[in-house]
């Protein structure tokens, strides 16, 4: 699988350029995210507007890096997804545990501004 990776602020931007039909496939991305949260760098935004097509090993992906990232108290954001991506979260119903934003930079934004809740809860 062909993917790109780059730290923008308190997030990790991960951007895939193919198709998610496989955890074989998969196994280098799932690495990537895990390497990335051990180095205090809690969030993750999966870029999936060069994703058409994600089947059901695709979706175990997804979960497995969702996993990964609850685990260190983060979050993930799905940033541009496709219609048929969209549409295959509605019908398993998973778009209630995904975050989904229109782009990286609304995921970004997003992030910022957990980010500073957190903080503002830590201080008091």
């Amino acid at each position: 699988m062909k993917f790109k990776i780059k730290i923008a602020g308190k997030a990790t931007v991960v951007s895939i350029s193919e198709d998610i039909t496989s955890m074989y496939d998969s196994k280098d991305l799932i690495a990537a995210v895990e390497e990335n949260l051990n180095v205090d760098n809690r969030n993750i935004i999966l870029d999936l507007a060069e994703v058409n097509y994600i089947n059901s090993a695709g979706i175990n992906v997804l979960l497995t890096v969702l996993t990964s990232v609850r685990n260190k108290e983060g979050e993930l954001v799905l940033a541009s997804i496709s219609e048929k991506v969209k549409s295959l979260l509605v019908i398993t119903k998973l778009n209630s545990i995904f975050t989904v934003k229109n782009s990286v930079e609304e995921s970004l934004q997003f992030i910022n501004e957990l980010e500073s809740l957190i903080d503002q809860q830590e201080t008091k």
